[in-house]
């Protein structure tokens, strides 16, 4: 039996790439994976990440084995630990891990392997004293047969020409295989090994034998021998090849951008290799030069002439999306003019040898899989690849499902003004499952897969960025009835928005669209609306956010396209929209369960389908916009008393919501008269303080005894006030203002659009607001506000009424404590002064324990008072004879004594200390060193000159007194 084989044409020769050999399913398992891991302290960052895809990818594969260094080597078994602790840590040895890289590679081979992929990961250089050269003297010699070796690089740190040149030395395997893969933001490691990994795993073969011979590149010699899944070069035009005793038919193929791209990264893998090991590849680059020119130019053709064919059976004026992805991957920067330019330097003599290694490493990054390039284009985090990939699966089968359905289906006559198609044109398009096949990325769906709708102007917040249902639809066209996303896309200006002319000299502005059906159409194009594809489209044009993708972007988006409506005079514009609206939600989406949920609720339990979120329901309320769209979906199963529900608690839920942080009851109702005894017939009792200033051992102290003693003061209210004399004045207009500013679409003008609506402007039923603000004062959270009891008109006065009593008597109680202070700070100052002015005499122990007997006080050891047996002091406690707390054990002697640190009396630091020191010296000598400071031990010294210019005939007698005192204690 005789396989095919595209194979493209080059000059005189053809280009194909080597497929896989039918030898069963055991071929990956002959290879062996070995990671060598730096798990040296620098790796902290990455180390997380880096367990974590080094486990994935040991589960997806036969045989793996893990070498990690830093000071020293280990073998590591089973998945490995997050923690780089469990790891390593130290220093970087790369020396030790290539001899047990070695080793790991000797023992393999006892038992049988052959074949080994090393993966290499580091961001650092060595640090152990091992040099460049006695690395690579380390690696060479060993026997490289069946090796292959690839790097991943770090930071901007990575020793590139070090792992380049190890790559050279046991590398013998796949010229495809990518030399380096260049990590240069940490937070972006998982993604990035994941595609390399899963690169490596869909390229992994063995080597097959053809003949004739074929090249590697074009520069290289023939052989018999390849690797599956490279590309080969066969001079001259042949028809056949034999592989492993198969023939293969060639068959000529057009050159396409992902032929031509991989061809290129190829040869460009090739060339790096040999150019980081310091060969001159001039040549050969230059004749890759002129033959990358070639398949540029054929890739460039072949696109035009299939643009070209599509052109001819379909609308010119309205490019399908397979057309729209072919120009755009033809300008997008995904070209290969990067490549060519990357082989022109080569050919240039521009050597990689002579390049910084973080030069180097981002010359490398060109052409790789995981390059700067291929990093821009894939900057929606929110979706991976791998994610993208399955969501074009899932809607490749949608389509074999639905599209007959679809097709039989009734027309969609909302269409584009501009495009003259409509969404379900869009999806009957002959050629979109082949685009829906090719699209390489998130971004080319935005760009080449339109939305048909409504066109309106949206404000996006940051809120709203990430909640959909906070999106405001600020204007909707009245003279633009559909548009398409790929035209507001091609005109908008700086701000993402398009003016259209709509006669007279006048513009609609537009920045978004809402797609919108007939009952007829939703339920037949429902599937495909509520595809990922298409929540990635509404996701992008309600949050202009491609970071997310949220489901919840269609019905949010209706929601405030109806909120903006109800915003509108009544009108057959108005309701007409409205009805398309509601059709659209009842055939695309409400079959949901979420919705269906919340319809149950906005039925029998309103006031749990406002709550925000909790976990002990199954709604979460996002916006009001949503029980209200809901609501008008539901309408006609709802009787009189349900609607009535529905409207009150929504008024209410939107009062507490619009609240914000001005939770008191004084922020929206004041007493025009100021409160006062007489007016509320009240009483502040106040208890006696008794405070004595002298059992006090510090000021603040005193302070917190006298704010206790007055916040335990009462305040009475007589329990039969009668509150109707007292006048309550509700802030109307702030409240308004406040609902006008909300970040929700809705407000009171939509509340009572809506209520009008639902019921009939003459039924809107009444809105207690004051009751309603006051409930929101007493309950922040929405779930409070659910399952709390709304108070009636009397009760919420006197609950204010109450409070400004509080309030007032806080202040009160304020003022009191304020004044009370300052009396108590004045006496405590003046009786410290007093009781702090003698002589502090240092004492031995034994004089210490006879003079606290003499008081009367209990026994305690020195450390209590902390005392100091070297200098006769007390840390711990007063020395002052005249004060309340002479020798008695203080929490902080130093904010006891801190009034003796004021400038009004100079207090000399270190005084005693200094006297000791000095006490064989003369008096002189012993007042110079205390004015300097000298002995103070906490910097910056302080020169006490003004303390004995204002105090220094007691300062001279008293360095005489403690002087005399040391010498009697300590000679």
């Amino acid at each position: 039996m005789t396989s095919s084989v595209p194979c493209h044409k080059i000059g005189d020769s053809c280009v194909f790439q080597v497929p896989n050999a039918s030898r069963g399913d055991d071929k990956d398992a002959e290879l062996d994976y070995v990671a060598v891991l730096d798990s040296s302290g620098s790796m902290d960052t990455v180390w997380a990440p880096l367990a974590r895809s080094i486990n994935k990818l040991q589960s997806l594969v036969g045989d793996f084995h893990t070498v990690t260094f830093d000071n020293n080597s280990y073998r590591k078994y089973g998945e490995l630990s997050e923690r780089l602790r469990d790891n390593g840590g130290g220093l970087t040895n790369i020396k030790a891990g290539v001899e047990l890289l070695k080793e790991v590679v000797t023992e393999l081979r006892s038992k049988g392997s052959k074949s080994f992929l090393v993966i290499f990961v580091s961001d650092g250089y060595d640090t152990c004293g091992n040099t460049p050269e006695s690395l690579l003297q380390s690696a060479k010699g060993f026997n490289n047969s069946g090796m292959e070796f690839t790097t991943v690089g770090v930071g901007n740190r990575f020793p590139t020409h070090l792992s380049m040149a190890l790559r050279n030395a046991f590398h013998r395997g796949r010229v495809n295989l990518p030399n380096l893969t260049l990590v240069e933001n940490v937070q972006d490691f998982e993604k990035i090994f994941g595609n390399l990994a899963q690169g490596i795993l869909e390229s992994a073969g063995g080597q097959v034998t053809l003949k004739p011979k074929v090249k590697a590149a074009p520069w290289t010699k023939p052989m018999q021998t390849v690797f599956e899944k490279t590309w080969v070069v066969l001079d001259g035009l042949a028809e056949t090849i034999d592989m492993e005793g198969r023939q293969l038919s060639l068959v000529a193929s057009e050159w396409n951008f992902s032929t031509g791209e991989a061809v290129m990264k190829q040869w460009i893998n090739m060339l790096h290799a040999a150019a980081a090991s310091g060969e001159d590849v001039r040549d050969p680059a230059q004749a890759a030069v002129g033959l990358a020119h070639q398949i540029a130019v054929k890739v460039e053709r072949a696109a035009e002439a299939e643009v070209e064919t599509t052109s001819r059976t379909s609308n010119p004026k309205c490019p399908s999306v397979y057309q729209r992805l072919r120009k755009k991957m033809r300008s997008h920067k995904f070209d290969l003019s990067a490549l060519k330019k990357e082989l022109k330097n080569l050919a240039d003599g521009d050597m990689l040898s002579h390049l910084s290694d973080a030069d180097l490493a981002q010359r490398l990054a060109i052409g790789m899989k995981e390059g700067k390039h291929h990093k821009r284009a894939m900057q929606w985090k929110g979706v991976d690849v791998e994610e993208f990939g399955t969501y074009l699966t899932r809607f490749q089968t949608l389509m074999d499902e639905c599209l007959e359905a679809l097709r039989n289906g009734p027309d969609d006559e909302n269409r584009s003004a501009v495009s003259l198609e409509s969404n379900r044109d869009v999806l009957l398009q002959d050629d979109l499952p082949q685009a829906i096949s090719e699209l390489p990325s998130q971004y080319f769906l935005v760009d080449c897969v339109p939305l048909i709708g409504q066109p309106v102007v949206i404000k996006v917040t940051d809120g709203s960025m990430i909640n959909p249902w906070l999106v405001h639809v600020e204007s909707v066209t009245r003279h633009t009835p559909m548009l398409d996303t790929c035209t507001i896309l091609g005109l908008a200006d700086e701000n993402g928005v398009a003016h259209m002319s709509v006669g007279g000299g006048q513009t609609e502005a537009i920045n978004a669209v809402c797609p919108l059906f007939t009952k007829e159409v939703g339920p037949v194009i429902g599937p495909f609306m509520r595809s990922k594809l298409y929540q990635m489209l509404m996701t992008h044009t309600v949050c202009k956010n491609i970071d997310t993708i949220d489901p919840d972007s269609h019905p949010a988006l209706m929601a405030a396209l109806v909120c903006s409506l109800l915003g509108e005079p009544p009108s057959s514009w108005r309701e007409e929209l409205i009805d398309k609206v509601l059709d659209t939600m009842k055939g695309v989406y409400l079959g949901r369960v979420s919705f269906k949920d919340s319809i149950a609720s906005l039925k029998d339990t309103p006031n749990f389908t406002m709550v925000t979120d909790s976990p002990d329901l199954s709604t979460k309320c996002q916006s009001l916009s949503k029980p209200l769209l809901l609501t008008m979906c539901c309408a006609e199963d709802l009787d009189v008393q349900q609607k009535t529900a529905i409207i009150q608690r929504m008024h209410l839920e939107h009062i507490g919501r619009i609240l914000g942080s001005g939770r008191q009851y004084s922020d929206w109702f004041n007493i025009p008269d100021a409160p006062t005894d007489v007016l509320f017939g009240s009483k502040l009792e106040f208890v006696d303080l008794g405070l004595d200033v002298k059992k006090f051992a510090s000021l603040p102290a005193l302070r917190k005894a006298i704010k206790l003693a007055v916040d335990i003061c009462t305040t009475t209210v007589p329990a039969d006030l009668d509150t109707s004399k007292i006048k309550v004045k509700f802030n109307k207009r702030k409240l308004e203002l406040a609902s006008k500013r909300s970040k929700d679409p809705v407000n009171f003008e939509i509340l009572e659009a809506f209520s009008g609506w639902l019921v009939g402007q003459a039924d809107i039923p009444s809105i207690p607001v004051e009751t309603y603000v006051a409930h929101g004062c007493a309950h922040t959270k929405s779930y409070d506000r659910a399952t709390h009891e709304v108070l009636d008109r009397e009760a919420v006065r006197k609950l204010i009424i109450g409070d400004a009593i509080s309030a007032f008597y806080k202040d009160r109680k304020t003022s009191l404590k304020k004044s009370l202070v300052d009396e108590g700070e004045a006496l405590y100052k003046q009786n410290y002064h007093e009781t702090h002015q003698d002589c502090v005499l240092p004492l031995s122990w034994a004089e210490i324990c006879q003079q606290r007997a003499a008081l009367g006080l209990e026994a305690v050891d020195q450390e209590a008072l902390g005392y100091d047996s070297k200098t006769g002091m007390c840390k711990s406690a007063c020395m002052c004879p005249k004060c309340g707390f002479y020798l008695m054990p203080l929490k902080s002697l130093g904010c006891h004594l801190a009034e003796m640190r004021n400038d009004s009396d100079p207090f000399v630091e270190a005084f005693h200390r200094c006297i000791f020191a000095m006490r064989h010296r003369s008096d002189r000598e012993i007042e110079h060193a205390c004015v300097s400071g000298k002995y103070i031990q906490r910097p910056p010294p302080r020169n006490f000159k003004k303390s004995f210019q204002e105090r220094g005939d007691v300062l001279r007698r008293e360095i005489a007194l403690i002087k005399e005192k040391y010498i009697q204690m300590f000679g």
